[in-house]
């Protein structure tokens, strides 16, 4: 998988992963920001609703080019599920705002269930969403994901449960995965990478 290679950080290209809830959009995002903190890039993740209402928060405490220094200077900074609630026009100029001050200076990854085509309801404004994907768009790798869900709930407390993950990040996995899912030391754990669904 060419993004473990950092080289999209070297380049301060942004990453988008794009598809339909469940398909493992946030799991790879957060992989992808774990292998970038491993090779010492500052790495930060922030859903888009709680980065809004920061943004918001320190808008009206007049520090909110403060709050957009903070987030821009992250050599990885992972914004998690854009479109899930539309924003409105002060959320979508505040966006707008970092998303400007990161341009071509740092990479960010996003992740969205939205196509692109339907941003401009996730802005509020045609205008400011085209700004918007102009500047993520310019150097981006863009990755769709299709299929079913892959993460399946546990019925019972002990039930098991599969995971898809990449294979670059087969070998540390477990313990974020662990965290991540509230999983029990008597749960049973099933990783499933490309390479072994092949064999």
């Amino acid at each position: 998988m060419e993004l473990a290679t950092m080289r999209f950080v070297e380049n301060k290209e942004n990453v988008v992963f794009l598809g339909t809830p469940g398909v493992g959009r946030t799991h790879l995002a957060v992989s992808l920001g774990m292998t970038a903190a491993q090779h010492r890039y500052s790495t930060y993740y922030i859903n888009s609703l709680n980065l809004i209402a920061q943004l918001n928060k320190a808008h009206y405490e007049n520090r909110l080019q403060e709050r957009l220094k903070n987030y821009a200077k992250y050599k990885v900074l992972i914004i998690d599920e854009i479109g899930y609630l539309p924003m409105n026009i002060q959320g979508a100029n505040l966006f707008f705002q970092l998303i400007a001050k990161k341009y071509e200076k740092n990479s960010t990854v996003f992740t969205s269930n939205k196509a692109f085509s339907s941003w401009n309801e996730v802005f509020s404004d045609i205008t400011i969403a085209f700004a918007i994907l102009d500047r993520i768009l310019h150097h981006c790798q863009v990755i769709s994901i299709k299929g079913e869900e892959l993460f399946l709930e546990p019925k019972t407390p002990k039930a098991k449960r599969c995971i898809f993950i990449p294979d670059f990040l087969y070998d540390d996995i477990h313990e974020y995965i662990s965290k991540l899912y509230g999983i029990g030391k008597g749960d049973q754990i099933f990783y499933f990478t490309k390479s072994s669904l092949k064999k």
